[in-house]
This record gives C-alpha cells, sequence and structure tokens, in this order.
C-alpha cells in the first residue's frame, strides 16, 4: 500500500529540514581562515556595501540615511547613534547622501520623497549570524508606508567580506514590507 504525504505533512518535513539546516550553525567553510575581529571600521565598510546592495542597480541622486542604527523590532527611543566612521564610509561609498534624525518632514503631500526622486535608508547594526557570516538589516522607503526591508548578508572570502545569498550562506534570514 503507497501512503501519500499530505500538504501539511510536506509541510512540517519542509520546516523541519530547514530548522535543522539553519540551526546547525555550520557554514560553508572560508576559504583562507577566520574572519578578523569585527572592527568599528570594518562593520562601517560593511555597512555602506549593504546600502549598495539595496539600491541595486543604483542609488538615486539624494539617499536620506537616518543617522542611528535602527531595525524594525528596535523599540521607540532604544535607537543607537550612527557612529562617525560609519557616516564616512557610507558618504565614501554612496554619492549625495545626507545624514537625518527626523524623517517624517522628508514625505511631500503624495507621500513620495522628494517627488519620488529620493529615498530614505534606514541601517541596523552589523551582527554575526553564522561563524564567518554576518548580515546587516536594510530598510528602504521611498515613499511613506511603501517600504521594504532585509538582511542584507555578507560571507568572510578568507581575504575580504563579500555579498552573499542565503543560497550561498544557508544561513535563512526574513524581510519585511509595509
Amino acid at each position: 500500500m503507497k501512503k501519500a504525504i499530505t500538504a501539511s505533512g510536506a509541510a512540517l518535513l519542509l520546516a523541519l529540514f530547514v530548522v535543522a539546516c539553519g540551526s546547525s550553525g555550520d557554514a560553508p567553510p572560508t576559504s583562507q581562515g577566520a574572519p578578523p575581529h569585527m572592527t568599528p571600521e570594518v562593520g562601517a565598510k560593511i555597512t555602506a556595501m549593504a546600502i549598495v546592495e539595496a539600491c541595486g542597480s543604483g542609488c538615486p541622486p539624494t539617499v536620506y540615511v537616518r543617522d542611528q542604527l535602527i531595525k524594525v523590532t528596535t523599540e521607540v527611543g532604544q535607537e543607537q547613534p550612527m557612529s562617525d566612521a560609519t557616516q564616512q564610509a557610507i558618504a565614501d561609498e554612496v554619492p549625495g547622501v545626507r545624514f537625518v534624525r527626523q524623517t517624517e518632514s522628508l514625505f511631500g503631500p503624495s507621500g513620495a520623497i522628494d517627488g519620488g526622486n529620493s529615498l530614505l535608508i534606514t541601517v541596523g547594526p552589523v551582527e554575526d549570524l553564522a561563524p564567518g557570516i554576518v548580515g546587516i538589516e536594510v530598510g528602504v522607503t521611498p515613499r511613506l508606508f511603501g517600504g521594504h526591508g532585509q538582511v542584507y548578508q555578507f560571507q568572510w572570502s578568507g581575504s575580504s567580506w563579500e555579498p552573499a545569498t542565503s543560497d550561498v550562506t544557508g544561513v535563512t534570514t526574513t524581510s519585511w514590507v509595509s
């Protein structure tokens, strides 16, 4: 007698597989050894790389970046200040960046920023996801109530931090949409 796997059974098996793979802590090995200690300067460069990744084919002429580290789960008043090194690294990589604290005044009557020609970007702190893999949450908001965010991953190649995806690292992260 043949037994069929029901949809709920398949979902359970898939969930168990994802949990088993994702929680093992085993990341693909790096080619030349362990990454160096995460210094503020290295974290700043990773933050800038994540913003460039979030812009995709190119950032618009003006990019507003909130000058505090904030994640979607950060409670109001619990934001961390963005370091000068991080702001400088972002300015070096993203032409036309402007750092802001208050964001409400950026949105015009239509809800767009600068008539749809700019973005508001928020970033969280760089966090360890697994050995040799770090992630940073980046939120991109082109208009009021029209943003999205995700955790951008970077993997140590043995000589530098390189952009990576969950397919490469085996680390599953979440994203958000507003």
